[in-house]
């Protein structure tokens, strides 16, 4: 993968590979055919390694973290891969280090080598990343120096960040909502679409959701209401990287009220669906009210360090007009696919004038379900628990957004297993992972000008998630939350 990402899908014009003579042939047609090709047969390795090591309670399992680790390094060095949205990093650091407001200008107004690998589409756009994510990325390219390629290489540092706190936080979770912790790291961090947009793309989503894992463990430990200050601020820290983060706070929040009250904690169901027979909001009102004190407290306490974030970075609230900016790509959703199939359907019965009020509509509905979904899940948090429901929610507002890029599923999917996950949403989220590699293949094989090889990648890796499926009725080995005594000597 790392060899195959050296081609001009992923390098700039101007890059060291043209100073490397056995490097230098990649960047030909010829070399770009090959280069493409293994790419894409070292993804399709990748996804493969990742299902023959599944733990089982059969055999032995190889050291996961190693795994992960060892994956990880020969990428590190690499172009970033399935996006360009590291060299967009790298415009926006430069912007700020040079007093360009990265919410007023887009990367278009830099000048020199720093814009010249920015994908087009979004050299005109300002930036929708929180503060904390600007600063860390001016930060970077003040290390770097004047060297773009470099700067965007060297934003793995955020990213790699983002999945060392994953690798950290996700088993000791794991070990107290009882889940093995070996099985919570293959799902989350060993997967494929880990290694391929966290670690290859290098995307700040990865810092964002590390932060957010590291916030739900310290809501597990010490005192209730100190662990409830602690955790709204890396929340706060974690919205300030990336917005989506903020439905986190109520999920470290619901963790620390159930530490507060035992009964509630030891009747956590980890799911977002109700056993059979059990109403939606059988306790929506009293646990409302076990709520309501600490979530004022997590909320202004969040306000806070979010407001201070903003305050020392001295970029403001420019983010906010610029939220609708992702908007404008719509990649995997399912929201903007149905509306464009439908448009197009009009348009070819000669109604292409209501083409427009029919996305619109498809665009709110989603935006309606998205929120009524959350709604009821926050009503009933305390049920579900508080990872269970950041690890949902987040999942939802990915899937259901006008924009869907493939890196978006992994807001939420790291923190899926440490919900207990039922055999058919395993086989759910197996499956997701399998269209989400798959369309990045198919994406970079038609982007590189090869479609064939694109589509032949995605048939071949049909094949090999269909011989492995999740086996029936098998579960995560014992999903059992802990109560607040089985912690006493921490």
């Amino acid at each position: 993968m790392a060899l195959g990402a050296h081609t001009p899908l992923f390098l700039p014009r101007i890059n060291p590979v043209e100073d490397v003579p056995w490097l230098r042939w990649l960047l030909s047609p010829e070399g770009t055919v090959l280069a493409t090709v293994l790419l894409l047969a070292g993804t399709i390795a990748l996804t493969t390694a990742w299902l023959r090591i599944r733990p089982r309670s059969d055999r032995e399992t190889p050291p996961m973290r190693a795994t992960i680790l060892l994956w990880s390094v020969p990428l590190l060095l690499a172009p970033p891969l399935y996006s360009h949205d590291a060299y967009s990093y790298a415009a926006v650091g430069w912007m700020h280090e040079n007093n360009l407001n990265p919410y007023e200008l887009g990367p278009g107004a830099v000048s020199g080598y720093f814009r010249q690998q920015v994908d087009p589409f979004w050299l005109l756009t300002p930036t929708p990343y929180g503060p904390l994510a600007l600063e860390i990325q001016r930060w970077i390219v003040v290390l770097v120096g004047d060297h773009p390629y470099l700067a965007a290489v060297a934003m793995r540092l955020m990213a790699m960040a983002g999945v060392v706190m994953l690798l950290w936080a996700i088993p000791r979770l794991a070990r107290w909502v009882g889940v093995r912790g070996d099985l919570a790291l293959w799902w989350g961090v060993a997967n494929p679409l880990t290694i391929m947009h966290f670690v290859g793309g290098a995307h700040n989503d990865a810092l964002m959701v590390g932060l957010l894992a590291v916030a739900l463990w310290v809501c597990t430990r010490g005192g209730p209401w100190q662990s409830l200050v602690i955790g709204s601020v890396l929340v706060a820290a974690a919205a300030a990287v990336k917005q989506p983060a903020a439905v986190g706070l109520l999920g470290t929040t619901a963790l620390c009220t159930a530490r507060l009250h035992p009964e509630v904690l030891s009747a956590h169901r980890a799911s977002l669906l109700p056993t059979s027979g059990e109403p939606w909001l059988s306790q929506a009102w009293p646990d409302i009210k076990k709520l309501l004190l600490p979530s004022i407290v997590a909320a202004l306490v969040f306000a806070a360090s979010f407001a201070l974030i903003t305050w020392a970075t001295g970029l403001g609230y420019g983010w906010l007009p610029a939220l609708s900016v992702p908007g404008m790509a719509a990649g995997l959703s399912p929201i903007s696919l149905l509306g464009g199939l439908l448009a197009s359907a009009l348009a070819g019965i000669g109604l292409g004038e209501a083409a427009p009020v029919v996305k619109g509509t498809l665009k709110y509905a989603g935006m309606a379900v998205t929120a009524g979904l959350v709604l009821l899940a926050s009503l009933r948090v305390l049920r579900i628990g508080g990872i269970a429901f950041t690890a949902w929610t987040l999942l939802i507002v990915a899937l259901l957004g006008q924009t869907v890029h493939p890196w978006y599923i992994l807001w939420g999917l790291p923190l899926l297993p440490l919900a207990g996950m039922r055999p058919e949403v395993e086989r759910a989220a197996l499956w997701l992972t399998y269209a989400v590699v798959a369309y990045s293949l198919f994406d970079t094989g038609t982007r590189s000008g090869q479609v064939v090889i694109g589509l032949a990648c995605v048939v071949v890796l049909f094949f090999i998630f269909r011989d492995r499926p999740v086996p029936e009725g098998r579960r995560p080995s014992g999903h059992r939350l802990r109560l607040p005594e089985d912690h006493a000597d921490h």
